[in-house]
Parts: C-alpha cells; sequence; structure tokens
C-alpha cells in the first residue's frame, strides 16, 4: 500500500526521476564563517526544489540569491546533475550546471562540493 501512495505522489507532482524526487523541498546548511572572508561568524545557504523550479539563497548581504527553472541533464546512483534555464539573480546564467550529491543514510544533500544539506521540515 505503502508503494501505491508513493506511485501517486510521484505521478502527481510531475517529478519521474528517483533524485529528483528525492531533493524535492527545502534544504538548508550552516557553516562557520571562515576567517577574513566575511564578516558574519557563520553563514546559512537555502536551496529549494519545486516541481522543476529553484531558489537559492545565502544568509549574506554580499551573497545574491537566485531563482529560475531547472532540468535534469544526468542522473546516475546517487548524483544529480540540473541546468539551469530563466534564472534570475547575480552570478549566475543559463545553461549553469548545479552537481548535487545525495547521501540517503545520512539524509544529507552536498550542492556544488558545500554540504551537508538537510532537509527542513
Amino acid at each position: 500500500m505503502a508503494l501505491f501512495w508513493l506511485v501517486t505522489a510521484v505521478g502527481l507532482s510531475g517529478c519521474t526521476d528517483k533524485n529528483e524526487v528525492y531533493v524535492q523541498g527545502d534544504w538548508f546548511f550552516s557553516a562557520p564563517g571562515v576567517g577574513g572572508i566575511t564578516r558574519q561568524t557563520s553563514v546559512h545557504t537555502y536551496w529549494n526544489f519545486d516541481d522543476g523550479t529553484l531558489v537559492a539563497h545565502s544568509c549574506c548581504e554580499d551573497r545574491p540569491g537566485m531563482s529560475g527553472h531547472y532540468r535534469i541533464v544526468g542522473s546516475e546512483g546517487n548524483s544529480l546533475v540540473l541546468e539551469l534555464f530563466s534564472v534570475k539573480g547575480d552570478g549566475v546564467e543559463d545553461g549553469y550546471q548545479v552537481q548535487i550529491v545525495i547521501d540517503r543514510a545520512a539524509e544529507a544533500l552536498s550542492i556544488q562540493g558545500v554540504g551537508p544539506f538537510s532537509r527542513m521540515p
């Protein structure tokens, strides 16, 4: 019965790739500030993946956020590669690729080599 609900949820969400289904939702990472690089004592980064759209931002005024759409260009094992399009925000442009590594055992993500990102409740 649980499999039925999982299949139904995937069908309704539009996500068909198991890795894309896993990353849907809000993810958060916090790290201590690196001496001399940031004025803050810690850096907080947030990503939201929602059925083909994404939003990402950081805590700091000098780290602008971005939003846009993505398409899957690679998914194998625990790795997912998204290509961005219709992107708004500084520092990224259409065609930019986001590399995500999924650690299901730890319920965490690494995004662009940064992490672990934890799922927000």
